[in-house]
């Protein structure tokens, strides 16, 4: 922090600790003693003008969620995707769809996302449900970051429809967690801004009076050690 001015750091100026010039003293020339105070009589009293009122200050959620919208709003300035048309044939969770393609259905794993494991109610099913109403049975343009397929032989990628990136809509609302791992973080910080709008709005999993308390993958970290033990 910069230093500030001696106003500011409480090192008043010599008028204030009565450290003042001869002048102002009464410490005058050699033989001179300090003349007394004449009492000046008082003006006539002025009332004074009521002062305005304050501005109320403004509140911490709501500058937040305007600095939000703000970001949420700039990250729509962005070039267009560039991808392939699939169809998806059937939602497999909130984090997975089946799409079909010449060489028949072939599972997609959504990028950026962790959807809540389906034995976290009611959240698990919210999540597949929100994902089937929006493209169960509909075209779709799959993007691709820079891995594309995981260890298990699912393809990974990015679904849009009609010009909105659906794991943001996911995350946005409430749905899911933003979770981009590396290498594949193209859309993280567009996924960021959605999650910290749906926690502002406690939305879906955000809400107070029922949260997600655990993320998926220590959901089902105590389901092994409770089965275990």
């Amino acid at each position: 922090m910069g230093r500030r001015g001696d106003w500011a750091t409480g090192r008043l100026g010599d008028w204030e600790t009565g450290r003042l010039g001869d002048g102002e003293t009464g410490r005058r020339g050699d033989g001179e003693s300090p003349s007394p105070e004449v009492p000046q009589s008082p003006g006539p009293l002025v009332p004074l003008a009521p002062l305005p009122p304050c501005p109320p200050a403004p509140l911490l959620p709501t500058i937040v969620m305007l600095l939000l919208c703000f970001l949420l709003t700039s990250c729509q300035l962005e070039t267009p995707p560039q991808g392939v048309k699939v169809k998806v044939e059937r939602v497999v969770s909130g984090q997975t769809v089946e799409i079909s393609n010449t060489q028949g259905p072939e599972r997609l794993r959504l990028l950026g996302i962790n959807a809540p494991d389906w034995r976290q109610e009611p959240h698990g099913a919210a999540a597949k449900e929100k994902l089937q109403q929006m493209v169960e049975g509909k075209l779709v343009l799959l993007e691709y970051d820079i891995k594309t397929q995981d260890n298990y032989g699912r393809q990974l990628g990015y679904i849009w429809l009609d010009g909105q990136l659906v794991q943001e809509v996911l995350v946005r609302d409430g749905y899911v967690l933003a979770a981009s791992l590396w290498p594949n973080t193209k859309h993280e910080q567009r996924l960021d801004y959605a999650q910290k709008w749906a926690r502002v709005q406690e939305l879906g999993i955000w809400n107070a009076e029922e949260p997600l308390r655990l993320t998926p993958a220590e959901f089902r970290r105590r389901q092994e050690q409770q089965n275990n033990s």
